[in-house]
């Protein structure tokens, strides 16, 4: 509601960000079924080191929930969620969107009822989809980010992509430093 700053955005992605360890007790819940086991989650996860920090994360996280509820719950009505967030996933984390794509289609092909399950994410993509295109393409920019996400940014993960790291080990002589 201010002037946009360095600070207030910085303290918008702080907030987001802490949605992470909601995100991952919603998804423990999903998974196991106990309160107390998703409690203990993203404690453990802080405690170990691993906490989701970023912004991209976040709608992975939610999409993988609603999957799990769909498949945990044998109800195909999640699978709508679930796709549209992936399409949210898709505008954080490309890759991530092609993770949890992935798993979505693991667990429409494994659902009891396919045909409901691929009705619903088919719902899903449209119902996310249709609306983020629509604003891409009302804000001028559909053509250049579908061009620079899907040639630029791809081509270029080789370039962030570092082979591990081989030391050489050399030996001194003697009287040598």
């Amino acid at each position: 509601f201010r002037e946009p700053s360095i600070g207030a955005t910085q303290k918008a992605r702080f907030v987001v960000t802490e949605l992470n360890a909601i995100a991952l007790y919603a998804l423990t819940a999903a998974a196991t079924g106990s309160p107390e086991a998703a409690l203990t989650a993203p404690i453990l996860s802080m405690m170990l080191g691993y906490r989701p920090n970023g912004m991209r994360e976040l709608p992975a996280i939610v999409a993988l929930t609603f999957i799990v509820l769909a498949v945990r719950r044998r109800r195909a009505f999640w699978f709508i969620g679930a796709a549209a967030m992936i399409v949210l996933t898709g505008f954080t984390s490309l890759d991530f969107a092609a993770y949890t794509f992935l798993t979505l289609l693991v667990a429409v092909i494994r659902f009891p009822d396919r045909r409901a399950a691929l009705r619903a994410s088919v719902i899903g993509f449209a119902g996310a989809g249709v609306p983020a295109l629509l604003c891409l393409l009302f804000a001028a920019i559909a053509v250049d980010f579908f061009r620079a996400t899907f040639s630029e940014v791809l081509t270029l993960g080789p370039v962030y992509a570092l082979a591990p790291f081989t030391a050489e080990i050399s030996y001194l002589e003697d009287g040598d430093w």
